[in-house]
């Protein structure tokens, strides 16, 4: 099967990881694959995540009708059996070129659903339960719940080796944008809280965004506690944390906690849709806390340290990518038929 799937953004965060990890998987598999992205700085690491899928760029000058003839061109050149697009402006220009290909789309709803974006797609895939709600019945679509998956370099983690030691200093750790999404005031407001006096603990946060300013003012010279900017290679910090935390306000799914259990990490996750629904599961419960709320947070913090340093086996089969590339491609075929 020819696949062309679109990704328009200029980051390179959870939705990016999906649809080049996507497009790895189905190359790897026998499709024959392409993936049209923004000229960006993060094209190296779509080269390097797509694996054995081509990716087409388009170039800074093509905005607007100039990026429909760009990808227009793209895609007679390649003749695709099928289209999936991923987030915002890649949803309408998708939409756009099937009508004109006579061609099935699929859309991700990665964030939530959005009529002006998802409603012409010929085929939705929610990646949580919580997405149906929001899919309205005039819909006449075929949808899919497909959970995300464990992206390949994380398939097999081990703990580092100081983690059987019991290390004096307990780190807890979290992954996102600097964004008033991710709840990251609202996590450093809560350690604070939790441990005013405590200094065998920290807190590590990685990832870049607008709150940087504000996060650096309220941190002040704690220094317990480190923005360690955007990091190309997480495992390292995964390795060496004692527990995750997702402070978020908005999850639809997470798939750096995904990361974080596969490296057997105790979580701390604030009530979000996504992990609500995947980690009711689970053979062990996170510790919870309510969404954007410092005390519940801090409590949730506190009794994850008393804990002590732990290693929790997850349940992992279900967030398997090959598993989610056969019902993608169950999902392609019934359109395609």
């Amino acid at each position: 099967m020819r696949i062309l799937h679109l990704h328009l953004s200029r980051e390179f965060a959870g939705s990016e990881t999906y649809a080049a990890s996507l497009a790895s998987l189905q190359a790897h598999t026998g499709h024959e694959v392409r993936i049209i992205v923004r000229n960006s700085s993060y094209l190296g690491r779509w080269q390097r995540e797509s694996g054995g899928a081509k990716v087409l760029v388009l170039p800074r000058w093509a905005l607007g009708p100039l990026a429909k003839w760009v990808a227009m061109r793209y895609a007679i050149g390649f003749g695709p059996e099928i289209l999936h697009s991923h987030l915002g402006r890649a949803h309408k220009l998708a939409t756009w070129l099937a009508v004109r290909l006579h061609v099935p789309h699929v859309g991700t709803i990665h964030l939530r659903f959005k009529a002006k974006e998802h409603a012409h797609c010929d085929g939705l895939i929610a990646v949580a339960k919580w997405q149906l709600q929001e899919i309205p019945a005039s819909f006449q679509g075929k949808v899919a719940v497909i959970w995300n998956w464990l992206p390949a370099q994380y398939r097999k983690l081990a703990r580092s080796a100081h983690q059987s030691t019991r290390p004096e200093v307990f780190t807890f750790g979290s992954v996102g944008r600097l964004h008033p999404q991710k709840g990251m005031l609202t996590l450093v407001k809560a350690f604070q809280s939790a441990f005013p006096n405590n200094n065998k603990v920290r807190l590590q946060i990685i990832g870049e965004g607008p709150e940087r300013q504000a996060l650096e003012q309220l941190i002040g010279t704690d220094a317990r506690i480190q923005l360690l900017g955007y990091q190309t290679d997480l495992a390292p910090f995964y390795a060496s944390w004692s527990a995750y935390v997702s402070a978020a306000k908005h999850e639809p799914f997470g798939l750096t906690i995904l990361e974080a259990m596969a490296h057997q990490l105790p979580l701390i996750c604030t009530r979000t849709e996504g992990p609500s629904n995947y980690l009711a599961t689970q053979p062990h419960t996170p510790q919870w806390a309510e969404i954007d709320n410092v005390e519940s947070l801090a409590t949730a913090l506190q009794r994850c340290y008393a804990a002590g340093h732990q290693s929790v086996q997850w349940a992992m089969a279900p967030f398997d990518g090959n598993r989610a590339q056969a019902q993608i491609e169950n999902l392609y075929k019934e359109l395609c038929s």
